[in-house]
């Protein structure tokens, strides 16, 4: 057992400290002796209305603490919030405080995090919260608490979701002659949008201009990324139905990865591995090293102000499995080890408040979760940045106003599934071009069987 499979095995023995909270008062009380007369005495309450509480939380985004701190704490006089950030892997470091029993009561967490602590049994079911209070599930996109219910309850909140488009080059487009992208969904065909790919990268230049960068479609972390393309194909790989089932060996899957193998190896058309290191997508569209990136919201920061030339922003490519794209989202979860749950729930549901997320937008820009929102997006994030005055935002909106996409793709055992299993075969195929696409099978079985507890 590698050392964060067992210390996940810990996670199981580690039980909080239960901590009463008293306050110390000075009561006035009558004794009757030959004299009336008022004494004080000090006496202990418990008394959990009036006590400090202090909650910790981790934040992944969520709004400006200098921000939300003092909304929060005048919403909550009785709660003090404590910040807590840390540095390294997150599964790690959770881990670590979880198995030490003093774990932030609020943690956030982006995409396969959130699922994982939630698969090790240490988040809280927030259903019987959302229950008491009638929560308003309506306000988010249909498929939102999905990837966070299990066995009908819900164990996270959105705090930010952001969605895939396509940001061009303007000006390289200009250079070679073409038409920019449609800007609408729905009318960019993968067939002509390879034909464009071809004629604006360069893989002969010194230094090399690819058609098309990203994160890179590899095992992992970024097998999420794999899945905007598997998709657009009209492939999976996880059976929506079935958590246990790996599809990556469907007809659909295997065209799918050999596509883009040729297209990574062959052509240089999509930058990925090699000159394209992974996790640069945006820096590398922004220093010109790439005509097209296909990237989130949370990249127009990094664009807008690294980019030396005219570019926008459209609808991304369509396939056999019609538009593509990617919803992705950060969330706030609650430790099941907190000493205070009611309280937790009262920080969490603020988190992810309509207040909080508007708090988000004007400080960071980034792209609201509740549909309620979502509305105000375009226009107070154009306000607080003029840059982004002629630039096709509606794109990253549509994604969500028009149920385009999906959120990442989970197995019932995903660490292992994409991580261990599925990783290697993927990294060989895309990144290092040393096996076919075909021998995905044999790890896609792998999974499978690993998920249904057979190995």
């Amino acid at each position: 057992m590698g050392t964060m499979g067992a210390a996940v095995a810990m996670l199981a023995a580690c039980q909080p400290k239960i901590v009463e909270v008293e306050k110390i008062v000075e009561v006035e009380k009558i004794v009757e002796k030959e004299v009336e007369k008022i004494v004080k005495e000090t006496v202990v309450v418990k008394e959990a209305s009036d006590a400090k509480y202090t909650l910790v939380f981790s934040p992944r985004t969520g709004p400006p603490p200098e921000v939300f701190k003092p909304y929060f704490e005048e919403l909550h006089p009785e709660i003090e919030l404590r910040y807590e950030v840390g540095a390294g892997d997150i599964r790690q470091r959770l881990t670590a405080h979880m198995m030490a029993g003093d774990c932030p009561d609020v943690f956030g967490t982006c995409c396969a995090d959130s699922v994982f602590f939630i698969q090790q049994d240490q988040c809280l079911s927030l259903q019987p919260f959302m229950d008491r209070e009638d929560y308003d599930l309506t306000d988010f996109h249909d498929r939102q608490f999905t990837s966070w219910t299990q066995d009908g309850e819900i164990y996270a909140i959105p705090s930010y979701t952001g969605t895939y488009s396509l940001y061009y080059n303007k000006d390289m487009f200009d250079e070679a002659g073409i038409d920019y992208p449609p800007a609408e969904w729905g009318n960019l065909s993968f067939d002509d949008y390879h034909q464009m790919l071809l004629k604006v990268a360069k893989p002969d230049a010194d230094p090399k201009v690819f058609g098309v960068t990203g994160y890179c479609m590899a095992g992992g972390g970024s097998a999420w990324v794999t899945q905007v393309w598997l998709r657009g194909f009209g492939a999976r790989m996880v059976n929506p139905d079935n958590w246990n089932e790996c599809m990556l060996c469907e007809p659909e899957a295997i065209e799918c990865l050999e596509t883009l193998q040729k297209m990574v190896h062959e052509e240089g058309t999509v930058g990925c591995g090699g000159e394209a290191q992974r996790w640069i997508g945006p820096a590398l569209f922004a220093g010109g090293g790439a005509a097209m990136l296909e990237m989130g919201s949370w990249g127009l920061n990094t664009v807008v102000d690294g980019a030396q030339f005219n570019w926008d922003v459209a609808g991304m490519w369509g396939g056999k499995g019609g538009p593509t794209s990617h919803v992705s989202v950060d969330c706030d979860e609650v430790w099941q080890g907190t000493s205070y749950p009611e309280h937790a729930w009262e920080l969490i549901n603020a988190l992810t408040s309509p207040e909080a997320e508007i708090m988000q937008i004007d400080q960071y820009g980034t792209q609201p979760s509740r549909l309620s929102v979502l509305g105000e997006w375009v226009t107070r994030l154009k306000n607080t940045r003029p840059a982004f005055e002629n630039i096709n935002l509606k794109a990253f909106q549509d994604v969500i106003e028009q149920n385009i996409g999906d959120q990442e793709e989970f197995f019932t055992e995903d660490n292992v599934a994409k991580r261990t299993i599925l990783a290697v075969i993927l990294d060989e195929i895309l990144l290092l071009n040393t096996r076919p696409a075909q021998d995905i099978c044999g790890y896609a079985e792998l999974a499978t069987r690993y998920c249904m507890g057979e190995v």
